[in-house]
């Protein structure tokens, strides 16, 4: 949900850096990314986990969907 919500602030080239709880396994899928015009970047770590969600197509404009629909069919 908050890629779903940051991605139409973002201009295009522009990073979303989310924090990570470190033990926690992949949740960003490819697809969902994709969806919403954005790459995975990788990690970072500096003491606590972040990824970084980079930009690079304009996001459509469905995104964000209205308000209870993320939680009933996901992107990620």
């Amino acid at each position: 949900m908050t890629a779903e919500c940051a991605a139409r602030f973002l201009v295009v080239g522009g990073l979303l850096v989310v924090s990570e709880p470190p033990e926690r396994e992949e949740r960003w899928s490819g697809k969902g990314l994709r969806e919403l015009g954005l790459v995975d970047e990788g990690d970072f770590v500096h003491g606590l986990k972040f990824r970084i969600l980079r930009k690079d197509a304009e996001t459509p404009p469905q995104f964000p969907r209205r308000s209870g629909i993320p939680a009933k069919r996901p992107l990620f």
